[in-house]
């Protein structure tokens, strides 16, 4: 999980164990807004997973206007090779008993019925309602108007093989 801007002005928190390849996982991760990487949670399945941190240089805001991206990074190390399905941005830091609220493995939660739901920024459905138009995929923002659109994605990419 990398937060920040920059190469020197982020946050960077690694797993300490791999997920295994061809099995779905929940993945997720908190943050307190602390500006440092102590305040970061990550989430693998059931639990709080044991991390390392890798950068610890967040030294301003990360808020600004760039595009929010998931998947595949341009270079290493944040590269993320894999599925992705019901991703959701919230406006709080979630805890263990509210991340676990949004679902049990190989079952999403209706997220309009979650106890923070007035903290929900966005939640994508990804299989749900997505349309292709010939070139890009497009995911409704369920909550706001934050549309998710692919980018160098084949139709074929995509997967039936969800949870």
């Amino acid at each position: 999980m990398i937060l920040g801007t920059t190469s020197t002005n982020r946050i960077f928190v690694q797993a300490n164990s791999p997920l295994s390849a061809d099995t779905w996982h929940r993945v997720g991760f908190s943050y307190d807004g602390s500006n440092n990487a102590n305040g970061v949670n990550l989430f693998v399945d059931s639990a709080i997973a044991p991390s390392s941190i890798i950068d610890n240089d967040l030294n301003g805001t990360i808020l600004n206007t760039a595009q929010l991206t998931a998947g595949v990074g341009t270079g290493a190390p944040g590269r993320f090779r894999g599925y992705i399905d019901e991703g959701s941005i919230w406006k709080k830091e979630l805890s263990l008993s509210e991340y676990l609220e949004t679902g049990s493995l190989g079952k999403p939660a209706n997220l309009n019925l979650h106890s923070a739901y007035i903290d929900l920024v966005s939640w994508w459905r990804f299989g749900d309602a997505a349309e292709w138009d010939g070139s890009n995929w497009t995911l409704p923002d369920q909550k706001g108007n934050n549309d998710g659109v692919s980018v160098n994605m084949e139709f074929e990419d995509r997967t039936t093989n969800v949870p």
